[in-house]
């Protein structure tokens, strides 16, 4: 796999699991914890970079398969 898809895997996880864990820590102690807010979204932007990194690289290597097709016929 990919490194960079491992990143994006990753920095889904992390946002899944920091936003539990900022419910939780509301939960059980009753005030806002702002740091597990912000890595989540920190992780979440992360994500969304990856995730168009990654299209751009997919598209570039689908154009690249259509112009071969292309050059054939």
């Amino acid at each position: 796999m990919r490194k960079s898809l491992k990143i994006m895997i990753y920095a889904f996880t992390g946002f899944i699991v920091l936003a539990i864990l900022h419910n939780l820590v509301y939960a059980v102690f009753g005030f806002e914890e702002p740091l597990f807010f912000i890595l989540s979204l920190l992780s979440l932007i992360i994500f969304v970079i990856f995730a168009i990194y990654n299209l751009a690289i997919l598209a570039k290597k689908a154009g690249k398969k259509i112009s071969k097709i292309s050059k054939k016929l």
